[in-house]
């Protein structure tokens, strides 16, 4: 504002924007009359880029002085997480200090995969989604706040509902490294959701949805491991499946009008080479994602770990193969971005059992030609009645599928002859008391409860979303743009970019202009 005004001022004494003295020879305001609120800063800004802070008219600043009620959010809330923490959290036996040497065991086992999946969380997650023009700090921004608000929300809720479930009483949660490497999971799940509705919520809105989608996904993860006893290390049906048709819900419901031409729902050059980083990141780290969790049992994580990485090889090179088939032979980017990971989201169910370098490959380039083609030719039919920003359906939904139902097959395929004694209460912890037929009923089972979990409590969390009543909803205006919430701190806006489309001056003026100032 006092920069708006020292313009102003400025103008007024008859000072030119730079060196205080005006021209003598006729300039450009002088042509088109007084400056105007449309102009950054409502300053004159003689036809040249001029750095605008995001306190201007042009984001909105009155609009942004409404995150009170996210500042009240944020702060409740960690207020609650001390509360709940240091009432119902404690080390577990091999985090607390009195075992000396024994408790760096598992530390050194767990940690470097764990730093790989922090690292997709917070970079890939996150890079991945800045392709919007003009809503990259959402992007990156939102993901970090999601992340940590998911990693202390998943650690309590994991360990209410194995409570409720074990039903042995009330005892404190232990946390461990594998605590952690779960709550990243769920920062996971959430992190897809907000794939199909980022750039349509506020961050009050976006908390709101966070608390609340974890509600149910660990309550649908309890189920399918307590109850059903299913194989899933990698999270293609609890993480992928999940995340992506609560998203979809969510979004369904949430934006029930769709704008055919939304310019700022589109990506720019070196935005899409951002979200490449995001694609790179996730595609290193995969491997360590799906066998992080998969124990050593039967070498169960080394597989893991081949598996996965064939899988991405296969969907990569289908999706090369595919895009350059679908677009008049040329690469398309979105395609490459996104489809490659394919493989590693649809191995996540079965890379830890003995399914053959093969069935790897396969199922990865499964993954990869279904992705693919539901974003060159599905997702361009039905984006104006499904507002996926991210095609989180054709990235985490149809490979998480292809994934649940590898798991059936590979499990039905299971035998003591593969196996030996780590089938039984190791590789499937209810292996004992069942056929590897019925093990595969339930891996589909797990499929089944998890669509329908994630698509009734989307549905149901979106409803709440869009009330008017609770939420301030995001207008169609400030869709897809960062200037609302966040401080832009540099936003080159050339004058023509404000001026020319009010007064739609001929190229003869623009010309004269263009001569004039470069004298």
């Amino acid at each position: 504002q006092q920069h708006q005004q020292q313009q102003h001022n400025m103008y007024q004494n008859g000072g030119s924007h730079y060196d205080g003295k005006r021209s003598e020879s006729p300039t450009f305001e002088d042509q088109l009359g007084p400056a105007n609120d449309d102009v950054p800063c409502g300053c004159f800004c003689a036809g040249v880029h001029v750095q605008c802070c995001a306190s201007n008219k042009a984001t909105g600043s009155k609009k942004a002085v409404k995150t009170d009620k996210a500042f009240v959010a944020f702060v409740l809330l960690e207020l609650l997480f001390f509360l709940l923490f240091g009432l119902f959290v404690e080390y577990d036996e091999f985090t607390e200090a009195n075992l000396g040497a024994q408790t760096g065991e598992e530390l050194r086992e767990l940690y470097p995969m764990y730093q790989d999946i922090h690292v997709m969380i917070f970079i890939g997650f996150g890079f991945l989604m800045t392709f919007l023009r003009r809503n990259a700090y959402t992007a990156v921004g939102y993901t970090f706040l999601v992340g940590v608000i998911s990693i202390q929300w998943t650690i309590l809720l994991r360990g209410f509902w194995s409570q409720v479930f074990e039903q042995e009483g009330y005892t404190k949660m232990s946390i461990n490294i594998e605590s952690l490497i779960n709550a990243d999971f769920g920062a996971a799940a959430v992190l897809i959701s907000f794939g199909a509705v980022i750039g349509k919520i506020n961050p009050t809105q976006l908390i709101w949805m966070t608390l609340a989608e974890l509600v149910f996904y660990t309550l649908n993860e309890a189920i399918l491991v307590e109850e059903y006893h299913i194989t899933d290390v990698g999270g293609s049906m609890i993480i992928h499946t999940f995340g992506a048709f609560f998203g979809l819900a969510v979004t369904r419901v949430l934006t029930k009008t769709v704008k055919k031409d939304e310019k700022d729902n589109k990506p720019v050059y070196h935005a899409d080479l951002f979200a490449m980083i995001g694609t790179v990141f996730l595609w290193l780290y995969w491997p360590s994602f799906n066998a992080a969790l998969a124990g050593d049992s039967g070498n169960a994580r080394h597989r893991a770990v081949v598996n996965t990485i064939l899988g991405l090889c296969s969907s990569t090179l289908i999706t090369f193969a595919l895009t350059k088939f679908y677009h008049g032979n040329r690469f398309c980017m979105v395609d490459v971005q996104n489809a490659t990971l394919a493989g590693g989201v649809a191995l996540g169910g079965s890379c830890n059992l003995r399914m053959y370098p093969l069935g790897a490959l396969i199922v990865g380039g499964l993954a990869g030609f279904v992705s693919v083609t539901g974003y060159s030719l599905l997702q361009p039919h039905i984006k104006h009645k499904l507002r996926d920003t991210c095609g989180i359906l054709n990235l985490h939904g149809m490979p998480g599928v292809i994934g649940g139902l590898a798991s059936a097959v590979f499990a039905g395929m299971t035998s003591e002859k593969d196996y030996g004694e780590f089938l039984k209460g190791t590789l499937f912890s209810a292996a004992a008391d069942r056929t590897p037929s019925e093990q595969a009923g339930y891996q589909l089972a797990a499929l089944a409860t998890t669509l329908c979990i994630a698509i009734a409590s989307g549905l149901l969390v979106g409803w709440l979303l869009s009330l008017p009543s609770l939420f301030e909803q995001v207008s169609s205006e400030n869709e897809f743009t960062d200037g609302v919430h966040w401080e832009v701190p540099e936003e080159e806006i050339t004058f023509f970019d404000h001026r020319a489309k009010e007064h739609e001056l001929d190229e003869e003026v623009r010309g004269s202009y263009d001569a004039n100032h470069a004298l």
